[in-house]
């Protein structure tokens, strides 16, 4: 025998605690409650949101990178640096760039909004060392007035 309820649930990222309450199921047996997979996953979706708007810490980039769905080295990648810097910034061994978590946060934005302008970005970008000169890019003829 189930029987609705809800539920205050909470998670702390970046040493802010951000709660929400939300409908769940007590089962009246085991006195277990259950949450609908959906309704923590909007819980997530919420936290992310305010986890990127919120203030620069290691384990906010942690949260923030596993939300998105990436490993550090893809990471590593995408922001031009080692594994073992994500490393450092999500263990709190070094201080977070704050560019860097800027970038992960405006990620993580476009995606709650349906869009992934920036990861594609990264994604395609020529990386900063050519080993080949790169071929001028055409403009065309510019003209004033």
């Amino acid at each position: 025998m189930f029987t609705e309820t809800m539920i205050e649930h909470q998670d702390t990222v970046g040493g802010v605690t951000y709660k929400a309450t939300m409908p769940a199921l007590r089962d009246e047996r085991t006195a277990k409650i259950l949450v609908d997979g959906l309704v923590l996953g909007a819980f997530e979706r919420a936290l992310a949101a305010e986890v990127a708007r919120g203030p620069v810490a290691s384990d906010a980039l942690l949260f923030l990178r596993r939300w998105l769905g990436l490993k550090a080295q893809e990471l590593a990648e995408l922001l031009q640096t080692t594994p073992e810097t994500i490393s450092r910034w999500e263990r709190g061994k070094r201080a977070v760039d704050t560019s860097a978590f800027a970038l992960v946060a405006r990620i993580v934005l476009e995606r709650l909004d349906g869009r992934e302008d920036t990861l594609r970005y990264l994604r395609t970008r020529p990386a900063l060392a050519s080993p080949t000169e790169p071929e001028p890019i055409d403009l065309g003829e510019i003209r004033v007035g």
